[in-house]
């Protein structure tokens, strides 16, 4: 998070002020996307007024959701589209811990 920190200080963000995400992500890597999450409800606890949106022709898959969720007021496009999946982990394969991760996730 002190990367983020550090971006509200170049952006000189202040209590009371909006800020605008506009998102189009097929996701990535799970734990930038669980930072972002964090950075912008940490924003939003020091009264930064966060909006995320997904403009026309807009995705939002994967790691994106929480992303999108972390927004305080949230905005998608009639066209804009959500893609949800169970958790997936590389180093699994198809054995029963695999499985019962799957049923979990559902």
């Amino acid at each position: 998070l002190n990367f983020f920190k550090q971006a509200v200080q170049t952006l000189q963000l202040s209590p009371g002020e909006d800020l605008l995400i506009s998102l189009h992500s097929d996701g990535g890597e799970i734990s930038v996307g669980l930072n972002i999450h964090a950075f912008l409800l940490w924003l939003r606890e020091k009264g930064v007024s966060v909006t995320t949106q997904i403009p026309e022709g807009g995705f939002c898959h994967s790691i994106c959701i929480p992303v999108f969720a972390a927004g305080a007021q949230r905005v998608a496009d009639g066209d804009a589209t959500f893609f949800f999946h169970p958790a997936q982990y590389p180093e699994m394969t198809d054995s029963q811990e695999n499985q019962d991760a799957l049923t979990t996730a559902k």
